[in-house]
């Protein structure tokens, strides 16, 4: 058969397709994202460590680690229901939310405490999340004056909350007493479809412990895309079973018996 011309004119045939088929399709398949990352590693350590002396965050003498990752389930949301790649590249060069970011992680090992801060891909300092242990203490404030200070911290980082309104709010006591306050704020004249743009403060005693902006995703969008997934999984594994019925009844049973028959297998 592997000496037939028909056979090599048909193989080339197939090949030709198949690449034309990978070039067209294997964008949208695995879209790439155009993206200028001016800031480095080792400058988001520098830093993050500015800001961790700045607002004495994580724990003393930490350990750091760095991570450029992507919010990469706003991504699909995008592209599936907020307008295609098209509106997710302009969400990229635009500065309402970065969905691609420096995380820097402040640790010490065998402690609660630590702390993440996230930069811009270019380098700005874009909100910080510390974890306190349930046992460390702070003063206590009022909700009023928890907001005020989140408010007035917002300022400080260059944004405009008078843009923003205030959605949600939330107070927690943990074990020692103390009382944290958490304010979510959201942008009421911009959305994508049904998703908003929101940025969370958290005040723990009288101490900001969080700042941090996220795209709040529907809840319906969150199960449908888990359908999807169940049933994209469904499909890969019958097609796992169908490969390996195949490689292995069709190509290591028949193959060997053929290559018996024909005395090619010692």
């Amino acid at each position: 058969m592997f000496r037939k011309k028909e056979f090599w004119i048909v193989f080339t045939i197939l090949v030709i397709l198949g690449i034309f088929f990978v070039i067209k399709y294997f964008p949208v398949v695995m879209p790439f994202v155009n993206l200028d990352i001016s800031m480095d590693r080792k400058q988001a350590f520098t830093e993050a460590s500015i800001l961790a002396n700045k607002y004495g965050l994580g724990p003393d003498k930490y350990e750091q680690a760095a991570i450029f990752d992507g919010d990469f389930y706003t991504q699909i949301y995008v592209e599936l229901e907020g307008g295609g790649k098209e509106i997710f590249s302009e969400m990229l060069t635009g500065e309402l939310y970065k969905p691609y970011k420096w995380q820097v992680r402040l640790f010490k090992e065998n402690e609660t405490k630590e702390a993440k801060i996230w930069f811009t891909p270019d380098g700005k300092p874009y909100g910080f999340l510390e974890k306190l242990p349930e046992t460390e203490e702070g003063t206590n404030i009022l909700p009023d004056s928890a907001r005020l200070i989140a408010e007035i911290f917002a300022g400080n980082w260059n944004i405009n909350l008078a843009e923003y309104e205030l959605v949600e709010t939330k107070k927690d006591e943990v074990i020692c007493g103390r009382i944290d306050h958490t304010f979510v704020y959201e942008r009421p004249d911009l959305k994508i479809n049904e998703a908003r743009y929101r940025l969370q403060i958290t005040v723990s005693g009288d101490k900001i412990t969080e700042l941090r902006h996220f795209v709040k995703i529907p809840e319906a969008f969150k199960r449908r895309y888990q359908e999807m997934r169940s049933a994209n999984n469904t499909i890969s594994i019958g097609g796992i079973i169908v490969m390996a019925i195949l490689y292995g009844i069709g190509g290591i049973v028949v193959g060997i018996f053929i290559l018996m028959r024909k005395r090619w297998l010692l």
